[in-house]
């Protein structure tokens, strides 16, 4: 019930409006009935005191905001997260779940990447020829943000498609070796029914390999392809500390690798000189917005200083930051819409 309750709660909360009110009450449900049926909110998780921590700021982020309507969209947007985190933590006891989760996941991907095909604004490249590749892909959605032509940022879509790419891929290699049609199937026999074989044989065919892994590859391609067009040198980056991690679990001898990668890329980036370097990885000035990176995070730091205890309130940084902090420089464009480091914010 609480999944169902999830999915229904989800665009009620993205987009604010009077429905969000009953969306909140949809998403108590859960766990008044199991507080009910099972005396526990829900069940610990090593993350319990750092989210509520996160949520002991946020009542005080929302009063000290200068703008509350853009507040609230940020403030459903934590809760909705916090939800979805509990719901799928207490709705994953098992193994089949465990797999529902993962494929909701990469079906999720799959949805993102397909959006950004025909979403994004492809400015141009940065580094690779992409050039031909974005003159052919047609744009079907139009003044969907402020962002230049009304498309999605390639960096924000970069930023998205990091956080399911490496789990399509670890999806892909655990169907090598682990079967969940066999999962899921023993979970309906354990649960009983009139006609259990028949429905243990459907579940088997529908979760074999051989349906699965297919689907799988395709959304890893698909994933993998926008992921490169973006050109994200933040998300290239977070991919290859994930991609190192992934395989330094698997094999102590990544690490043999990693370490003659590293001795490379060091000896690289002095061939470069240390600046030039600096700025690949950065990105220091934003052609858009013709504010540098390091002009933007002094104000990040300014605001910090100047709101030590309540913070500017959640949200507000283009609103606040403009207003106390003028950019000299900045293009009629668009506000800076955040402080480009995700310490500072």
């Amino acid at each position: 019930m609480e999944v169902a309750c999830l999915l229904v709660a989800t665009p009620l909360l993205l987009f604010p409006s009077l429905l969000s009110v009953p969306a909140l009450l949809l998403l108590l449900a859960p766990w008044g009935l199991r507080w009910r049926f099972r005396r526990r909110l829900t069940v610990r998780t090593p993350l319990d005191v750092p989210i509520l921590c996160l949520l002991a700021t946020v009542p005080v982020a929302v009063w000290a905001s200068p703008l509350p309507q853009e507040s609230l969209r940020k403030l459903l947007g934590i809760i909705l997260g916090v939800s979805f985190f509990y719901g799928v933590v207490n709705s994953s006891p098992t193994r089949p779940w465990l797999w529902r989760w993962m494929l909701i996941l990469v079906a999720g991907g799959m949805g993102i990447a397909l959006l950004s095909l025909f979403g994004t604004d492809w400015a141009g490249y940065k580094t690779l020829p992409l050039q031909p590749v974005y003159q052919r892909l047609p744009r079907l959605f139009h003044n969907v943000t402020t962002y230049g032509g009304g498309g999605f940022h390639p960096n924000e879509v970069g930023g998205a498609l990091i956080l399911v790419l490496p789990p399509t891929l670890a999806a892909c290699l655990a169907l090598l070796r682990d079967n969940p049609g066999s999962h899921v199937a023993a979970s309906a026999v354990a649960l009983g029914g009139a006609d259990v074989g028949r429905q243990e044989g459907v579940l088997r065919r529908v979760w074999s390999h051989r349906i699965l892994l297919p689907l799988l590859g395709l959304s890893f391609a698909l994933t993998a392809a926008a992921f490169l067009l973006t050109q994200s040198r933040s998300a290239y980056l977070g991919l290859f500390v994930g991609l190192v991690a992934f395989g330094t679990l698997r094999s102590r001898w990544f690490l043999v690798a990693l370490l003659v990668l590293t001795v490379g890329s060091v000896a690289i980036g002095l061939h470069l000189g240390l600046e030039d370097s600096v700025e690949a990885l950065v990105q220091t000035q934003s052609a858009r917005l013709g504010v540098g990176r390091f002009e933007i995070w002094q104000r990040a730091v300014s605001l910090i200083e100047d709101f030590p205890y309540t913070g500017i309130g959640l949200n507000t940084f283009p609103y606040v930051s403009e207003a106390l902090y003028p950019y000299v420089t900045r293009s009629p464009a668009g506000m800076v819409p955040h402080a480009h480091n995700n310490l500072l914010q």
